[in-house]
């Protein structure tokens, strides 16, 4: 998720350099919806993808 807008909390924002622009992500994001939208879904979904990242190690 990117931080652009955001001045406060520098501690909670990434930097990250990437084709000579600075790119800035937040270390965390919460994911809120109403019931039965899917949330569960996203976070086994980005487990798996973890997952097979860990096997190319």
């Amino acid at each position: 998720m990117s931080a652009k807008s955001i001045t406060k909390h520098s501690d909670y924002i990434i930097l990250l350099n990437k084709r000579a622009v600075i790119e800035k992500l937040l270390k965390v994001v919460a994911i809120y919806g109403a019931n039965a939208s899917s949330k569960s879904n996203i976070l086994e979904a980005l487990e798996h993808m973890k997952f097979l990242v860990d096997l190319k190690k």
